[in-house]
């Protein structure tokens, strides 16, 4: 029992305690594995001692050699391995000692000879001590088999893990600590240097099922083989939930001690300059692997568990996999990988050297702020010579189309921007046919693109489709005006229309939320169908949910656009400066602007060209095959009518066909028209929120369908 009303245990659990106690549970023990596991532990009070003074007393840096790895010795590696070995002699427990840093085995003096063989590293991670990052020791205890004679002592070392009496490792890190197995649980000793002693702390240690931590050296991805590459991508990169942490020490006993703690995995694959592993199998791989087995872990070198390999030699190397059961059998499930899971990073490196291309269109009167938006957008000064007209020159000026192209690149990635401005836009008295120009360009490189598909050089097709419209709606007014109604009507069907309210700095925040109801509002009762967000997959984590909520949420997006760097409370932002303050460009509260940024380029720039590819583009695809159809018809019609009869007996066949099939398309639109005209009569087509479907498009979408059908049987006639 604890004394009262004191800070001290007088009754705590030792190690010296705990080995004596677990020693009285076998009728039969001897008593020298306790005297074994306490030299150990007098060993690693001299190494903690010695690592905490290192600096003090210039143990630092290189001993001068190299030890049988080919790895330069620390001073502190051959203090702390002259402590292991003269502990472990004198104990007159053990027969033979294999060490990292000796060459061969060494074969205790008959006369202080035992029956015990300790295979350890004396200091682990030793390349960490003179930058202070928790080493470690780490050793395994055999028992010499009955049968193994005198002469061949080294021989006896080489025992599978199975035959392991008892494992542990220390850690000198912000306390020491001794981790220890015999084969019955794993339990931690925390040393108290008031006491000199080793006190239980950790009992029965047990790692979790699963973690959500990797530990690897992640320099040598080059190196691995395929299937830990991709391992690592599932870790790095779910489909689903939040991705795996990664943590990496370099020292063995650290990253394996919190492995223990916090689940997860350790891995030290074999790679191709280390095909057989780079950690020693004796000495570091089997006493981990004991050790994990018995906290409930596994442990294997990919192939076999790691205590049923056989070793062939006291330095064999051997790769690694080890902590939550879940984890390793995961890693262990791509032995049979084949590889094309990594079909997604071919396409990736192909698409990032071929770089991408953006187009994006912005639309609205002179005055709004377009270029400004644009510059803040995209960080460039796209507009520096452009020259503002005056009253007279916008009156009398038509629409117009200027293209500016940038080429930016990020982190390797290399993006061709286009920005199509439409100067002139609303500024003539007659608007009338104001949308015509903006119609004409999209429809021209829709077309453009249809050529170049069609011809022999497909590979280098440019892709300069408009990707998406920016609408500029001015701040005044009670939402759409006539002339907004008008333009979005013709556009909205050839390309992904994004609503923008500029100069929302000049509206309240009450202002502005009114201002976006009234055109959601005039959208809906119009028809009129703007950018829709995909819906979220239902596996997507919480996170990416939420912030596509928001997004749609801020439809029309209210927004301020400003070069102008000022200091606001020590902080370097971009706004515009008032008498009563600062508008901030990127304060959430003062404008929509980092959600449009956010959208436009972090989240949805593939979604807009992919709704651009998959639906505005085939509409008009498949308008100008019905054109080219139907125009093949009617000069077949005409040279059958020129040609008389003998051109009707050599293809009335295939006309006959062409001309069912033309029919049969036409019956099929009028069918769906007259279900639009129900939908409509029973108020279930919405207006542009929430239409992704496009009902208005359906017809040209089965035109293409059903022409596809027609080409396919004029080739079998």
């Amino acid at each position: 029992m604890a004394a009262k009303n004191t800070m001290l245990d007088s009754d705590c659990m030792t190690l010296t305690r705990f080995v004596l106690a677990e020693q009285r549970k076998v009728p039969t023990a001897t008593g020298d594995l306790s005297q074994l596991l306490n030299s150990i532990q007098t060993a690693v009070k001299a190494v903690s001692s010695a690592v905490r003074k290192a600096g003090i007393a210039n143990m630092y840096g290189i001993a001068g050699n190299t030890n049988v790895q080919g790895e330069e010795v620390k001073k502190l590696d051959v203090l702390s391995n002259e402590l292991f070995i003269n502990m472990l002699t004198s104990s007159f427990t053990t027969c033979v000692l294999v060490s990292e840093e000796n060459q061969h085995a060494i074969e205790v003096e008959t006369e202080k000879r035992g029956k015990y063989i300790v295979c350890f590293d004396p200091l682990d991670g030793s390349s960490n001590i003179d930058c202070l990052v928790s080493v470690g020791s780490i050793f395994g205890i055999y028992k010499k088999a009955e049968q193994a004679g005198e002469s061949d002592m080294v021989q006896a070392a080489l025992q599978p893990g199975r035959n392991l009496v008892a494992a542990g490792y220390a850690l000198y890190g912000s306390a020491t600590m001794i981790v220890l197995s015999i084969g019955r649980g794993v339990n931690g000793f925390t040393y108290d240097p008031a006491i000199g002693e080793f006190i239980l702390t950790e009992r029965n240690m047990r790692l979790p099922a699963k973690g959500d931590i990797y530990s690897i050296n992640e320099g040598h991805e080059g190196a691995w083989d395929s299937s830990i590459k991709e391992y690592i991508r599932t870790k790095k990169y779910p489909v689903s939930g939040k991705p795996y942490s990664a943590r990496y020490v370099g020292s063995m006993v650290a990253d394996v001690h919190r492995t223990i703690k916090y689940g997860g995995i350790f891995l030290y694959p074999a790679t191709s300059s280390n095909p057989n592993g780079k950690l020693r199998l004796l000495y570091e791989c089997i006493p981990m692997a004991f050790i994990i087995k018995e906290a409930g872990g596994l442990a294997t070198n990919g192939k076999i568990d790691i205590l049923d390999v056989m070793p062939e030699s006291i330095h064999q190397r051997s790769p690694i996999f080890l902590g939550s059961k879940d984890d390793v059998n995961d890693v262990m499930a791509y032995r049979d990988y084949i590889g094309f899971a990594t079909l997604p990073e071919q396409v990736h490196r192909k698409s990032v050297k071929r770089g991408f291309e953006f187009t994006l269109m912005v639309l609205g009167e002179t005055g709004l702020g377009k270029s400004t938006l644009i510059n803040s957008l995209f960080l460039g000064d796209l507009y520096k010579d452009r020259r503002i007209p005056d009253v007279a020159e916008r009156v009398a000026k038509t629409t117009s189309i200027e293209k500016k192209t940038m080429d930016i690149e990020e982190r390797g990635v290399r993006l061709r921007l286009t920005i199509v401005d439409t100067p002139g836009f609303g500024d003539a008295v007659n608007c009338e046919d104001t949308w015509k120009a903006c119609s004409a360009y999209i429809d021209e490189q829709f077309r453009q693109y249809f050529t170049d598909e069609s011809g022999l050089n497909r590979k280098n097709i440019q892709d300069n489709r408009v990707h998406c419209c920016l609408y500029f709606i001015p701040p005044y007014g009670h939402g759409l005006r006539q002339i907004d109604l008008e333009v979005l009507r013709r556009l909205h069907r050839k390309v992904n229309v994004v609503p923008v309210i500029a100069k929302a700095d000049t509206l309240t925040t009450h202002e502005v939320k009114k201002l976006k109801e009234r055109i959601l509002a005039d959208i809906e009762e119009h028809e009129i169908q703007i950018y829709q967000f995909p819906d979220c997959d239902s596996d997507e984590d919480e996170e990416f949910k939420q912030q596509d909520k928001e997004l749609k949420a801020c439809i029309p997006f209210a927004v301020v656009g400003s070069s102008t760097v000022l200091e606001v409370a020590g902080r370097k932002v971009r706004g515009r400066q008032y008498p009563w303050g600062v508008v901030e460009v990127e304060n959430p509260k003062h404008s929509d602007f980092v959600k449009l940024r956010t959208m436009l380029i972090s989240t949805h720039m593939q979604d807009l060209k992919d709704v651009t590819q998959d639906v505005h583009y085939e509409n008009f695809r498949a308008q100008c095959i019905s054109q080219i159809s139907q125009q093949a018809i009617r000069e077949r019609s005409k040279l059958k009518r020129d040609s008389g009869p003998h051109f009707e007996n050599s293809i009335s066949d295939t006309d006959r066909l062409l001309l069912q099939k033309d029919e049969e398309i036409r019956r099929m639109q009028d069918i769906l028209a007259q279900m639009q005209e129900k939908l409509k009569a029973t108020g279930q087509v919405g207006g542009g929120v929430g239409l992704r479907g496009r009902v208005g498009s359906l017809g040209n979408d089965l035109d293409s369908a059903d022409v596809e059908k027609k080409r396919n049987s004029i080739i079998d006639v």
